[in-house]
């Protein structure tokens, strides 16, 4: 069935060369010598580039080991691990599909797929659709830390899907805001398995890389030769891990094979997909800033606007290994870039590659006599958190803050941050003077005001002082609280030794609170350990140090609650002890239900379902 519906597609593209610009001058010797450099100068165990344009791939070549201790070096034509660079190769497999009329990109994920279990509590009205997954705006929590570990040879797309359908919960009406989401592509993944009747792994080899004749190029994570070496950096050979998700960033790729897929792209399909759906691929349509006109993020392409470029493709990271495909259509030029080691190796290559390759840029001009609009100036909030388990803490030390200062609009993160100031353009649109590729955008919301939506998608709603400031003065006063409260206790321990307070019963009344103040530091102090060292192998399930976090952060709250009603009781006790452990219990206990609000009491941080507060 699959190999009827390639045809089918093939049939049905037609070949439309596109206008391309003049070919730039690249002086490929001196940016060869460049990257063999920052390979040295970084400790990058191996690499591999292509340079290509419409026509062809103009330089192609690897540096160092594919695998140093097995003694392999790194040509253009080496799989490297690819990651989310996967999404770019998923998505073309979904388009060819819709280009034959076996799947609608429009169809609801319900309809379609019935076996991928998902909450929409918006469903009625507004299903989560196949183009949502593909742009990342069906509003579902990107993969939990349980879902990063590595699964067992064999595992199949249904039995990932399975794992953790909690993390797919949309978080706001689908198609409103896009939020990275790797369940996406692997929903996507399984819509393909169900329209070719194929595993995905066999079905998009048939639609993508055997038409292509990629013939590096696999999704393949069983085959020993397919358990491809990285390196945490130049000493430490990372874990392989074998992913479920593997539409998500199962793909393994030499560059030269990856530069093929740009050069597809860029000279509009080539016959492989028809111009139009390459269009359709570069620019979203879902999403209130797709809607607004913001490039970002398409159907498994994503516009990267740099100081050195208008770039369109994906990246991807994966065991430390880092890849990317990206292309610029003013200088008809693009490239792939793979490196299997982590660290600034892969940025500075990228940079070095941009600067060689990137074309001219249209400078933003100044909108003169500029005043902001009513109703912008105040305090933001983030709408979109890539991971809703997050949103506390970005709540709480990360709200935007924005005024206009001259003839700029200033913004600055937290209550101290230093200001960004943006140069109006014009409808909305504004540009940092010294960095024009920075640019923010405001456009309307549905209540009358606007939101802020950065490049990278990041979107920002605005807030009240007392939402945002409120919650950083409780904690601050909390803080205070239990200091003093310390402190009294340890005056009042050090005059017990001494025969001092032999009738006090502050015990009584500091008892809960201590206890509270006891768990809610061995909940830190777990969250501290979970966040250090490897953080996916310590969340990638039920753990000693996770369910520590879990009960801390779950009894903590109650303890205040009891030392409250404690304060209360001891008439016995002096009132201004009564009245200290009385207020640090109220302050705890109201610390525990801000974080009850988040969900964060009681959290199982590698699994949970997102509660998203406001």
């Amino acid at each position: 069935m699959i190999r009827s519906i390639a045809a089918a597609v093939t049939a049905l593209v037609l070949s439309s060369a596109a206008a391309l610009p003049e070919e730039a001058s690249v002086d490929i010797e001196a940016l060869d010598q460049r990257l063999a450099d920052i390979m040295e100068a970084r400790n990058v165990v191996g690499a591999s580039v292509a340079i290509m344009d419409a026509d062809s791939i103009i330089f192609a070549r690897g540096y160092g080991h594919a695998d140093r201790e097995a003694g392999i070096t790194a040509t253009a034509d080496t799989p490297f691990r690819a990651g989310s660079v996967s999404k770019l190769f998923t998505a073309l497999a979904a388009v060819r599909l819709a280009e034959a009329g076996a799947i609608d990109l429009d169809a609801p994920l319900r309809s379609v797929a019935p076996d991928i279990a998902f909450t929409n509590r918006f469903e009625s009205e507004h299903p989560v659709r196949l183009v949502h997954l593909l742009e990342h705006t069906a509003g579902w929590d990107d993969i939990q830390p349980q879902e990063y570990r590595s699964f067992p040879e064999g595992t199949r797309l249904v039995d990932g899907l399975a794992d953790n359908p909690r993390s797919r919960t949309a978080r706001w009406a689908p198609g409103l805001y896009a939020s990275y989401s790797n369940s996406g592509a692997a929903a996507i993944g399984r819509v393909i398995e169900i329209a070719t009747g194929s595993p995905f792994e066999t079905a998009v080899q048939d639609l993508v890389l055997a038409p292509l004749g990629l013939e590096s190029a696999s999704f393949d994570q069983d085959s020993p030769e397919r358990r491809i070496a990285s390196y945490a950096n130049a000493d430490e050979r990372a874990q392989f891990v074998r992913i479920w998700a593997s539409p998500a960033g199962a793909l393994s790729i030499g560059a030269r094979d990856l530069a093929e897929v740009g050069r597809v792209l860029l000279a509009g399909g080539d016959g492989f997909v028809g111009a139009q759906s390459v269009a359709r691929m570069e620019n979203g349509e879902t999403g209130r800033a797709a809607q607004a006109g913001i490039p970002h993020y398409g159907l498994g392409l994503y516009h990267w606007r740099a100081a050195n470029g208008e770039w369109i493709g994906h990246g991807g990271a994966i065991d430390r290994a880092q890849a990317e495909l990206f292309y610029d259509r003013a200088s008809g030029l693009g490239y792939a870039l793979m490196v299997n080691t982590g660290g600034r190796g892969m940025a500075e290559m990228r940079i070095a590659l941009r600067e060689a390759l990137g074309g001219p840029r249209a400078e933003p001009q100044a909108e003169a006599d500029w005043q902001m609009p009513d109703g912008v100036a105040g305090i933001y909030r983030s709408i979109n958190p890539r991971q809703e388990m997050f949103r506390a803490i970005t709540d709480l030390m990360q709200a935007e803050r924005v005024w206009q200062c001259g003839n700029e609009l200033c913004v600055a993160t937290g209550f101290g941050g230093e200001p960004r100031r943006y140069t109006s353009m014009g409808d909305g649109r504004y540009f940092i003077a010294d960095q024009p590729h920075r640019r923010l955008f405001l456009i309307p919301d549905d209540a009358g005001g606007h939101e802020l939506v950065y490049s990278d998608g990041e979107s920002w709603k605005r807030s009240s002082w007392l939402r945002m400031g409120g919650p950083v003065a409780m904690w601050i006063a909390t803080a205070l609280a239990i200091v003093a409260g310390l402190v009294t206790l340890l005056v009042w321990a050090a005059g017990r030794l001494f025969g001092q307070f032999k009738n006090s019963h502050r015990w009584r009344v500091w008892l809960w609170p201590s206890l509270s103040i006891a768990a809610l530091a061995v909940g830190a102090g777990a969250f501290f350990a979970l966040s250090s060292g490897d953080v996916l192998a310590n969340l990638a399930g039920p753990s000693p140090l996770g369910r520590t976090f879990q009960l801390a952060t779950f009894v903590f709250g109650p303890l205040a609650l009891i030392g409250i009603w404690a304060s209360f009781r001891a008439s016995d006790v002096r009132l201004f002890a009564r009245l200290q452990a009385g207020l640090t219990s109220a302050l705890l206990a109201l610390c525990w239900s801000w974080m009850a609000v988040y969900g964060w009491a009681g959290l199982t941080p590698w699994s949970y379902t997102p509660v998203v507060s406001g």
